[in-house]
């Protein structure tokens, strides 16, 4: 008995597919590996302790509060946003101002005096400074 080694033309479109499919596949997963090792090269290391910046604490008195009301984006899909900024005068005399959350905003009032604390020139915290621990 002889078994027919001959193959039809859809046969042999399948066969050349399937390889094709599976080379594919082969290359995506090399691909996706070699992105995802990248990533992790863009990743920063830990650093020390001493390249990390503390927070700068001062007593500050808030001297003024504004909000700063404009539109980004495109003509056709204009977003109308909102800034918030203190502007707080700190024991040196300096007067300070900075950008804060909603939420701060709110909650501080003009007059008020505390502890100002920022970290790398941003607002962090203002108030007794109790949650600021050294």
């Amino acid at each position: 008995m002889s078994i027919p080694l001959s193959v039809t033309a859809k046969e042999h479109f399948v066969l050349v597919f399937f390889v094709f499919l599976v080379i594919c596949m082969f290359v995506m997963i090399i691909k996706s590996f070699v992105s995802f090792r990248k990533s992790l090269d863009d990743i920063p290391e830990q650093s020390d302790d001493k390249s990390l910046t503390k927070p700068e604490a001062t007593t500050a008195k808030v001297i003024s509060k504004r909000i700063d009301k404009h539109y980004e984006g495109s003509y056709k899909m204009p977003d109308f946003v909102e800034d918030y900024y203190i502007t707080f005068l700190t024991e040196n005399g300096v007067e300070t101002e900075l950008s804060v959350f909603v939420e701060v905003f709110d909650a501080i009032t003009v007059g008020q005096e505390g502890t100002l604390v920022t970290l790398n020139g941003k607002f962090f915290d203002f108030g007794d400074g109790e949650e600021i621990t050294e």
